[in-house]
């Protein structure tokens, strides 16, 4: 089925950010977004909706889920300073032609948890 959507300019200049972040198509992004929950896909949401969600797709190249990963560290280093959480990241080819990101979070009491 083919549909047109008019997006308020606030929702487009997220999936236009997406877009160039990810390699995804505009089409690809909408879908993946509508499944979930497109008013918390920003870049600058508080909580942690926009790793989690960036972590879960497959991505069509290795440069894209780099791009990616190195913006998920840069968001949860975002305002630290000293070691902790510490980060851990990387890209790994899931299928040919498919990237997903892998990213962790350790903290200061040892607990260790899935970014993504």
């Amino acid at each position: 089925m083919k549909t047109t959507v008019t997006l308020a300019d606030e929702n487009a200049t997220g999936l236009a950010w997406a877009v160039k972040l990810t390699g995804l198509s505009l089409e690809e992004i909408v879908n993946l977004l509508l499944a979930d929950e497109l008013t918390c896909f920003r870049p600058d949401y508080e909580d942690e909706y926009v790793e989690n969600t960036l972590g879960c797709w497959k991505l069509k190249d290795r440069a894209s889920a780099e791009r990616t990963l190195a913006w998920v560290k840069k968001k949860i280093r975002k305002g630290r300073r000293g070691t902790f959480p510490i980060f851990e990241g990387a890209v790994r080819e899931i299928e040919a032609g498919r990237y997903q990101i892998d990213a962790f979070r350790t903290w200061r009491n040892g607990e260790r948890e899935p970014v993504s």
